[in-house]
């Protein structure tokens, strides 16, 4: 494998990459074994190729005789042996704390001999996430970081559930046992491009049908004149259509979706709509409150917040409308009062479903097959890191080409998150080469086949390539290259 870092060159033989690599985990997979406390000798922890994720209490087990299995607060997959499930922590962990008794941080990524995992400390929690060894060490750890949010999203804190667990372990262990069921889908994703970039898919129209962005942009501005009301936006068919709401709130609910979302409750019935109260942080508050109208004071005899959501140092807690429909959903952010006025969610019901089944059925039409304009497949990918969104070709003909370009431009992004430097890379991977630039918050991945030109040194040469690349972004995707 090589690739190619402005005017600089690295590159290293497959067969001494392998030695070096698997030399390198030997030394770690020995020492996370040592580490391991356990009296008896565990079995090898050999993990099948799905995601295993653990959150585990440090302080859980204060004495010595105390059983290691009390540490663990949640194991996915539930069906590993329980010996196994403490082999794993027990490595880990032990290597983790080998590493910071020479006074160096806690690693984020540990590499063993039969997979990866990445670790993330909260206090006397440690959350790890386990993977093949393959996985590209961004995409693990974005994946670690977008559990915990997504956790933080919905439920604030592990002190918090706590603290609404009235203090009880017993209860405190079950309720984030069921906590982390309900995100059991999001560990079970293997998606790497998503946890690469972390996109927010947006609704592809053609430049025709542009017109139902600026009805949804509308919807959404009418909606933000409610008091209490924040901001929001409009689905259709799991896709953002329109959003009025920042980057980061954007993802996480598009990122959460399938979880939010009442589908059960939908049954036969044209609409029905959800309310739920979720954790945003200080910062984005404010965002939010640019703009919006405040919430009149609460009536007499209304409905108390309880105290399980006031808010703290870090953010707090404010309401979610769904309104669904069988295609598309708006989601509003409310004053966390506001979802306790009757009368203004009746209003909001009222005013915006005969609007928002004009919208569906409107775009429906316009996304119907054969209306929108026809891709081939094209290896061919551009992200903008200001929006989160991302275009990306239909899936490729063949699962080795598929794999091929998922991986290399999870690798070219993982360089070019580690060095800010670096503006054009090139990249060797079994199908050819990969081209990729950064440039104002936008990158750009083309996947060259290796019969388009000669696979060799020559090609490491950037002065060379990048003029073909540079003509064939231009002609085939209107792109042009800084």
């Amino acid at each position: 494998m090589s690739m190619h870092f402005g005017d600089e060159s690295v590159g290293l033989s497959w067969d001494r990459q392998q030695q070096h690599q698997h030399q390198q985990q030997s030394h770690l997979s020995n020492r996370a074994s040592a580490a391991s406390d356990l009296e008896q000798e565990p079995e090898e922890v050999v993990l099948d190729s799905r995601r295993t994720f653990y959150v585990h209490d440090t302080l859980a087990c204060p004495r010595e005789e105390d059983p290691k299995e009390d540490q663990i607060l949640f194991f996915h997959p539930a069906e590993l042996p329980m010996m196994k499930q403490v082999a794993l922590m027990d490595g880990i962990e032990g290597f983790s704390t080998f590493v910071k008794e020479f006074g160096m941080s806690p690693p984020k990524v540990i590499t063993l001999e039969h997979e990866k995992a990445a670790c993330m400390h909260v206090g006397q929690y440690t959350l790890s996430l386990c993977a093949p060894p393959e996985e590209p060490d961004t995409s693990l750890i974005n994946q670690l970081h977008n559990l915990y949010s997504a956790f933080v999203f919905l439920h604030g804190s592990f002190d918090r559930v706590l603290k609404k667990a009235k203090n009880d372990k017993l209860k405190f262990r079950e309720d984030i046992r069921n906590i982390w069921k309900r995100l059991t889908p999001l560990i079970r994703r293997t998606d790497t491009m998503s946890f690469t970039f972390q996109p927010v898919r947006f609704t592809e129209l053609k430049r025709s049908a542009n017109r139902h962005f600026i009805a949804a942009s509308q919807i959404l501005q009418m909606v933000k004149h409610r008091s209490g009301v924040l901001s929001g936006c409009i689905f259709f068919n799991k896709t953002i259509l329109c959003s009025h709401l920042d980057p980061a709130t954007t993802f996480w609910i598009h990122l959460l979706y399938d979880i939010i979302h009442p589908y059960a409750s939908l049954g036969d019935v044209e609409s029905t709509h959800q309310l739920m109260p979720v954790y945003l942080k200080k910062d984005i508050m404010t965002q939010l409150r640019v703009g919006a109208r405040k919430t009149p004071e609460a009536k007499a005899g209304s409905t108390r917040i309880p105290e399980d959501f006031a808010p703290d140092e870090h953010g707090e807690y404010v309401g979610l409308y769904l309104q669904v429909l069988p295609r598309s959903t708006l989601v509003v952010v409310m004053e966390l009062a506001a979802i306790y006025d009757l009368d203004l969610i009746h209003d909001m019901t009222e005013s915006f479903v005969p609007r928002l089944k004009r919208l569906e059925e409107q775009v429906s039409k316009a996304t119907e097959a054969g209306n929108i304009d026809a891709v081939d497949w094209q290896s061919f990918m551009v992200f903008d890191r200001v929006d989160r969104s991302i275009h990306l070709p239909p899936p490729a003909p063949t699962e080795e080409l598929q794999l091929a370009f998922q991986s290399g431009v999870s690798l070219l992004h993982e360089s070019f998150e580690n060095n800010d430097k670096i503006t054009a890379q090139i990249l060797c991977n079994p199908v050819g080469a990969m081209y990729s630039s950064k440039c104002f918050g936008r990158e750009t991945y083309l996947q060259i086949p290796g019969g388009e030109f000669t696979i060799g040194p020559e090609l490491l040469d950037m002065s060379r390539l990048e003029p073909a690349v540079a003509h064939r972004l231009s002609s085939e995707h209107q792109i042009s290259l800084p």
